[in-house]
């Protein structure tokens, strides 16, 4: 799995066998997956996985905030944001509304 290969700031260097981790995902395109944590917190954002890079993508501004991903992936990943933008908010309203 991509987070054992490296310290990934997303699991603190927890692995999922010590501890359950929910991840709702949004969306599965191109190889990308767009997800959050279940525990989040504002402001509102994504956490985007393609292969054993990631990044962490601010919805309103898209400031990345943490980035693990190639330059070619990162352009592509923020223009699926931006694309999927309004879709991610609206979820992210529903599941954090339920809490």
């Amino acid at each position: 799995y991509w987070f054992r290969k490296r310290k990934c700031p997303l699991f603190n260097g927890v692995k999922t066998g010590v501890r359950k981790i929910t991840m709702p995902t949004l969306l599965i395109i191109h190889g990308f997956r767009f997800f959050f944590y279940a525990n989040e917190h504002e402001p509102k954002h994504v956490h985007v996985i393609k292969g054993d890079d990631f990044v962490k993508i601010d919805l309103q501004t898209l400031k990345v905030s943490q980035n693990y991903m190639k330059p070619k992936d990162l352009k592509q990943a923020l223009l699926l944001v931006e694309t999927h933008r309004q879709q991610f908010e609206r979820q992210w309203d529903e599941y954090f509304s339920q809490r």
